[in-house]
C-alpha cells in the first residue's frame, strides 16, 4: 500500500468520525435550542392565560390554529408544577400523529381548578432541524471531498521529488563512475535524504576504487612469486634423485601453481575489464561459435 493511500485512509476514517460525532453533538445542541425557544412560546401563552383569569375572572376564549391548541380541563386536585414534554398527538386536520410540544399547568377559576394544555406544533421545529442537519452533512461532505482531491493533489506534488531521488537512485551504476548528482529540493527531509545518498555513494566509490587498485595491485605482485615458484619446480623436475624420492610433492606443487596462475590472469583479466581497457562493443556471432564448437566435437569423435 502506497503511503498516500495510507494516509489518505486514516484522514478520510478519522474526518468522517469527527464529523459524525461533531454532527451528533450538533444535532443535540440545536434541538435543545429549539425546544427552549419553543418552551418560551409555551410560557408566554401560559402567562396571557393565567393574566386574564386574574382580571376577567373567568377562562379565556379557545381559538385554536394549526399551530397551536389549547384545551382546558377540570380537575379536583391543583397541578403543583407546570409540566413539559413532546408527544405524538393526532391531528385531526392532517389525519396523522405529529410531535406537538405540552405545557400542562393549573387555572383556578372561581374556586375550582383547571387543568390547562397548551399544544404547539413541533413540525416546523423539526423541519428547521432536518434542513440545518441536512445542510451541514452536505457541507462535511463536500469538506471531506475537497479534502481528498486537495491532499491528492498537494501531496502528489509534495512527494514528486522522493520519486526522483528513487529514478536516479535506480539507474545509478557504479561501474559508469558517474556520482548520483540528487540536486537540492525545497523540502528540508528530502534535502537530507538527498544529501544522505550522495555522500554514501561517494563512499562507496571511494572504497570501489580502492578495491579495484587493491585487487590489481595483488594480481601483479603475486606474478613475480608465482613465476619463481614455477622455475624452482621446473628446475626440481630436472633433477632425476629430486624427482624420483619427491615426484608426488612436486606434481602436487605445480598443480597448486598453475591454479594460482590461472587464478591471478582471471584476477589480472578483471582488473583490465574494469578499468575499460578493452572496448566491449563487438557484436557475438552466437551461430558461428555454436557452429565451430559442434564441428570440433565431431571431429573429436
Amino acid at each position: 500500500m502506497k503511503l498516500f493511500t495510507k494516509y489518505n485512509r486514516i484522514n478520510i476514517i478519522t474526518s468522517i468520525l469527527i464529523f459524525f460525532v461533531g454532527c451528533l453533538a450538533f444535532y443535540v445542541v440545536l434541538n435543545y435550542v429549539l425546544i427552549r425557544q419553543l418552551d418560551k412560546t409555551l410560557r408566554s401563552e401560559q402567562s396571557e392565560i393565567l393574566q386574564y383569569t386574574k382580571e376577567h375572572n373567568a377562562l379565556p376564549e379557545i381559538v385554536n390554529t394549526n399551530e397551536q391548541e389549547i384545551k382546558f380541563i377540570p380537575i379536583a386536585a391543583p397541578i403543583i408544577e407546570p409540566i413539559y414534554s413532546s408527544n405524538k398527538v393526532w391531528d385531526q386536520r392532517e389525519g396523522e400523529k405529529e410531535w406537538k410540544r405540552l405545557l400542562v399547568f393549573n387555572v383556578a377559576v372561581t374556586g375550582k381548578n383547571y387543568k390547562a394544555i397548551v399544544i404547539k406544533s413541533q413540525v416546523e421545529t423539526e423541519e428547521l432541524l432536518s434542513l440545518i442537519i441536512g445542510l451541514a452533512i452536505g457541507m462535511i461532505a463536500l469538506i471531506i471531498a475537497a479534502n481528498y482531491f486537495i491532499n491528492k493533489i498537494i501531496l502528489r506534488k509534495l512527494w514528486q521529488p522522493f520519486y526522483v531521488t528513487i529514478n536516479r537512485i535506480g539507474d545509478y551504476q557504479l561501474s559508469k563512475r558517474q556520482g548520483l548528482q540528487l540536486t537540492n529540493t525545497t523540502i528540508d527531509e528530502f534535502n537530507l535524504l538527498n544529501d544522505n545518498f550522495n555522500n554514501m555513494t561517494k563512499k562507496i566509490e571511494q572504497e570501489y576504487e580502492t578495491l579495484k587498485e587493491f585487487t590489481g595491485n595483488a594480481a601483479h605482485e603475486i606474478q613475480t612469486p608465482l613465476a619463481v615458484i614455477a622455475n624452482s619446480t621446473e628446475a626440481l623436475m630436472q633433477d632425476e634423485f629430486v624427482l624420483k624420492n619427491h615426484h608426488q610433492t612436486i606434481a602436487i606443487i605445480e598443480q597448486s601453481v598453475n591454479r594460482l596462475s590461472r587464478l591471478n590472469q582471471s584476477l589480472l583479466l578483471l582488473t583490465k575489464i574494469e578499468n575499460q581497457r578493452f572496448a566491449l562493443n563487438e557484436t557475438v556471432q552466437w551461430e558461428e561459435l555454436v557452429q565451430q564448437k559442434v564441428k570440433e566435437l565431431q571431429e573429436l569423435i
